[in-house]
């Protein structure tokens, strides 16, 4: 749904995220909560980060060498 060509679901989501609802004004704040509108909780750190995968690609280049004549 859009008014005045704001989609108006998007708009939603982003006043909900934790960045964006800590910087808003107290007042913008307690209209949103006013409609009913809370925030999401922040992210948890290890939610945050994405977990590293170990390297499958040969490292240097005797090992690229290696791993050409073997294929």
């Amino acid at each position: 749904m859009t008014i005045h060509g704001q989609d108006v679901g998007r708009w939603l989501i982003k006043q909900r995220q934790h960045a964006t609802w800590t910087g808003l004004k107290a007042g913008y704040r307690r209209r949103l909560e006013q409609l009913g509108i809370t925030p999401l909780p922040p992210p948890a750190e290890a939610e945050a980060e994405a977990p590293t995968k170990p390297a499958t690609a040969p490292v240097g280049a005797f090992a690229r060498g290696v791993a050409a004549l073997t294929q």
